[in-house]
């Protein structure tokens, strides 16, 4: 997008990326698993950082904090890890086998939102061009186009039911949906309900999360590992070529 005037902030230039060469916005979303977005926001500039972008993203942020405990969301490691948003192991940390396999299976939960943002651009490619609006425009196209992805995801899915194919849903016909969901989220061992059994009475501090470590006791339990065909994909084509990770399994 065009360089912001004055008139439309009070820093300009901290919406240059470096990185990008270019300038632009920080946008924050959530999705479900057939890539709506749940939250979509324009919510600083482009050299805010995500993990400062969150608490200004104040739907989203209130989303995460009013879970109920045993519920999460998953980010990326931009973000500061909570009992209610898990994020991969970082550093010398990634050594441990356990922590690897918590990082590929995390990844494979992430990769949604990575898959919306993806279909959002190429679906309205004036997201692919330059904005030549002021600041306050090129905010309310994005949001737009955020709008009429949700709206043409819908649009393909009449008449389908929300739960994914080959997913069967944890309410039967004639149950009490809140005593159902209760249930679920009091009682529900981890793999089973993708809901991990942590302490009921214990200090939520920041920067841990007790819903992670319960979940690394799981796979260390079930000896989960990184699938070999993943790890063979990540590796260096050759010695002297840097490693790039990629935690993303694309099945062919």
């Amino acid at each position: 997008m065009n360089k912001p005037t004055i008139g439309d902030c009070n820093k300009p230039i901290g919406y240059h990326s470096g990185h990008y060469k270019s300038y632009g916005v920080n946008c924050q979303g959530a999705c479900d698993s057939r890539l709506r977005f749940l939250f979509f926001g324009v919510v600083g500039a482009g050299t805010c950082h995500d993990s400062n972008a969150l608490d200004t993203a104040a739907g989203l942020k209130e989303a995460i904090d009013s879970l109920c405990l045993g519920l999460y969301f998953v980010g990326d490691a931009a973000y500061n890890l909570s009992e209610r948003l898990l994020v991969p192991f970082t550093g010398s940390q990634r050594e441990d086998p356990d922590k690897d396999a918590f990082n590929f299976y995390l990844s494979q939960l992430r990769i949604r939102i990575e898959m919306a943002f993806g279909r959002l651009v190429n679906k309205w490619r004036i997201l692919k061009t330059k904005l030549e609006c002021d600041l306050t425009r090129n905010a309310e196209i994005i949001m737009c186009c955020a709008i009429l992805h949700n709206y043409v995801i819908n649009a393909d899915n009449i008449g389908a039911d929300d739960t994914m194919e080959g997913e069967e849903s944890d309410t039967m016909e004639g149950d009490d949906t809140s005593a159902t969901n209760d249930f679920i989220i009091r009682n529900a061992p981890s793999g089973m309900s993708y809901l991990p059994n942590i302490p009921e009475d214990f200090e939520e501090i920041e920067g841990t999360s007790q819903t992670r470590t319960a979940i690394i006791e799981d796979i260390t339990d079930m000896n989960l590992r990184r699938p070999d065909h993943n790890i063979q994909r990540n590796a260096p084509a050759a010695a002297n070529e840097p490693q790039i990770p990629d935690e993303y399994y694309h099945p062919t």
